[in-house]
């Protein structure tokens, strides 16, 4: 009679400690995102030569992202995301950036791909936070902490800093035209990861983004933030989605910084017209190392750089037009601002992002360029300009249209055409020159290209990059379910010109099929 007595007790107990889980509701979404082919040529930033176009490439990929919703209320969720991605075999290279571990020797990458027999050992935690609401508050309030996606600049993403981090942001609604964000994102921690490991430095961003709607149809808001960045530097800041917007050297003799970013980003709506225009304004100080300033006598120098936009659409009937243009800053080639104590003593002008997963708004419509909308991750392009916004620090301009067709309920066709130029002419930054501001491109760390010469040895004396077309189609087939095939071709212009030699032509074709759920 105990032992049932017991048994009756244990269950009632484990009962109570379970039946909150009972209460919560899991609800999944996501998408599983195939490619195949991605046939492209002369796109490659494993040839860095867009002077050359032998560099064809022909593969597939799966990329699947999971996000697990536990919900308890509408006030109360966790949230847990994963990703999965896969190219096709067993690549030579982890050229999707998955989260897959490596190996040694000559196939240290087939656990990057679907190889034969599969198993490989590839997933990437995504998200891994709380979201809740504080019902003491009087007023309306939304808060998140741990590892989320957190973005500044919610009206248009991908334009600042639009990331996976760890940190934590909170909404607080005053009134229906009045909403405040704010945020804290640490970015790298100086801590010991192991006994004996090389430390890296102590870098965050903190702000608020002023949300209003004060006329009907408009809305405006007024990010500002700051950042800190301290040396050393891990990779996942100076990579396309860091603070260095894969500028290579970047951070050469720079010891800490702080940015100071304040602007506007505004959306307005008026019957069927959409007129969305952004400006942001980068101000603060880059110190240098000790032994680079007594080398030269300089200390520090200032960022004074920006970046604007703006965008109309239009849509009657079937059709629905758009058009943008937008620049951003840049340094000239002599510019000094890494104190090398070679070239002209300058200001960072170049404007720098805070970090863009993927792929950055400007590009937006293109996919050599640009940002790759239908292969945003099987897109490598030669130093990653248009996924960047930027060309190694020259800035980036765009001008560029947009148009989509209404065909049917289920077929909308596509197509888009733009220009692209880099604010400042291109040449071998004076980071990179030897000895003097007219020695070769051949300094420290100066990257190749597949031929061992200085792929950053800018020889046209241009600011053009070229032009672009694009034409596909997005086709339901069932409800979630898209086919989005894209046809994309571009011409290189003089600023791509390396090494005494005419840049040639890029093309892509990508045939995508997503399931959204």
């Amino acid at each position: 009679m105990k032992s049932w007595t017991r048994f009756a007790v244990c269950c009632a107990v484990i009962g109570l400690l379970v039946a909150p889980a009972f209460a919560a509701e899991l609800r999944v979404t996501g998408f599983f995102d195939n490619v195949f082919p991605r046939w492209d040529s002369n796109n490659s930033s494993f040839d860095n030569d867009p002077t050359r176009n032998g560099d064809q490439v022909f593969f597939g990929r799966t990329r699947f992202r999971g996000f697990f919703n536990f919900i308890a209320s509408d006030d109360l969720r966790g949230v847990f995301g994963i990703e999965i991605d896969q190219t096709y075999g067993a690549p030579s290279a982890n050229r999707l950036g998955s989260g897959c571990v490596t190996g040694t020797g000559t196939f240290a990458f087939e656990q990057c791909g679907f190889r034969n027999g599969i198993d490989t050992n590839t997933i990437e935690l995504k998200h891994l936070y709380v979201d809740f609401r504080v019902p003491q508050l009087p007023i309306g309030n939304r808060w998140r902490i741990g590892g989320l996606p957190i973005n500044v600049t919610p009206l248009h993403p991908l334009s600042l800093y639009t990331m996976d981090a760890g940190g934590g942001d909170v909404r607080f609604d005053f009134t229906d035209q009045v909403s405040v964000l704010l945020y804290y994102v640490q970015l790298e921690e100086d801590l010991d990861r192991f006994t004996g490991s090389a430390k890296i430095g102590e870098d965050y961003l903190t702000g608020t983004t002023i949300m209003l709607k004060p006329i009907s149809g408009l809305d405006f808001h007024l990010p500002l933030i700051y950042y800190h960045g301290q040396a050393p530097f891990g990779g996942a800041l100076t990579g396309g989605g860091g603070p260095f917007n894969s500028i290579t050297q970047d951070t050469r003799n720079v010891t800490t910084e702080d940015r100071y970013y304040v602007g506007f980003d505004a959306r307005y709506r008026i019957g069927n017209t959409r007129i969305e225009p952004g400006f942001i304004y980068l101000f603060g100080k880059r110190n240098f190392t000790a032994a680079s300033a007594a080398a030269t006598g300089v200390s520090d120098t200032d960022f004074d750089a920006f970046h604007g936009f703006v965008k109309v659409e239009h849509s009657m009937g079937p059709w629905s037009l758009a058009a943008r243009f937008a620049y951003v800053s840049g340094n000239e080639a002599d510019d000094d601002i890494n104190n090398r104590g070679i070239g002209n003593r300058s200001d960072v002008k170049g404007f720098r992002y805070l970090g863009v997963d993927t792929s950055h708004y400007l590009g937006e419509w293109f996919e050599l360029l640009g940002k790759s909308d239908v292969d945003a991750t099987g897109n490598r392009t030669f130093r990653r300009m248009g996924e960047v916004a930027n060309l190694e620090g020259f800035g980036w301009v765009i001008i560029g249209g947009h148009v989509e067709y209404k065909a049917t309920d289920k077929l909308t066709l596509t197509g888009s055409a733009g220009g692209f130029w880099t604010a400042e002419d291109t040449a071998c930054r004076s980071n990179f020159r030897l000895g003097s501001i007219t020695g070769p491109c051949t300094g420290p760390n100066s990257p190749l290209n597949s031929s061992g010469e200085p792929a950053l040895n800018f020889t046209g004396d241009s600011k053009f990059v070229g032009w672009e077309v694009n034409a596909g189609w997005r086709y339901t087939i069932l409800p979630g379910l898209t086919w989005t095939p894209l046809l994309a071709y571009a011409d290189y212009g003089g600023a791509l010109e390396t090494n005494n030699r005419k840049a040639t032509n890029a093309w892509a074709f990508v045939n995508r099929m997503i399931y959204i759920f």
